[in-house]
């Protein structure tokens, strides 16, 4: 998201526009509040009230491919945490955590290796500059996490 953009998304929040974030990134708002449509949204906002500008930009960079959003019970992501990586860091920092591409596991109920293998990842890449940042988020749902890469 660029600055023009997030400065617009956080006045329509500061304004508590919420329609007008509906109509213009429905997709993101869908996807966040696990709803199909505005009549959903609109029952949504009578009862709760409000959204949360943070938990937005969230989902809002994995629906504009920025970052990769994991269901909490996905379990097995190892190939789409795999692809995501290749796609995003330099290819000498993704020679770096080849070795750390297995086992990536998002299960909140059992096994979830998510935390664990993202520090894995940032040993590996330690000196290159490039980070992978793992944020989980249950707002609005029964978890999930937003994977992304910070690389200069």
């Amino acid at each position: 998201m660029n600055s023009e953009e997030k400065k617009a998304i956080h006045a329509l929040f500061e304004s508590k526009n919420y329609m007008e974030i509906y109509k213009t990134y429905p997709r993101a708002v869908n996807e966040m509040l696990m709803i199909e449509g505005k009549a959903d949204f609109e029952d949504f906002i009578e009862a709760e009230g409000d959204l949360d500008e943070n938990i937005f930009g969230l989902y809002f960079s994995a629906v504009n491919g920025e970052s990769l959003l994991i269901g909490g019970y996905e379990e097995d992501v190892t190939e789409k945490v795999s692809l995501f990586l290749e796609q995003k860091l330099p290819e000498l920092a993704f020679d770096r955590i080849k070795g750390h591409l297995s086992g990536w596991y998002a299960d909140l109920g059992t096994k979830d290796t998510i935390g664990e293998k993202t520090a894995d990842c940032n040993h590996a890449l330690k000196g290159t500059g490039c980070s992978v940042k793992a944020e989980y988020e249950d707002t609005y749902c029964a978890g999930a996490y937003f994977l992304s890469v910070i690389c200069p």
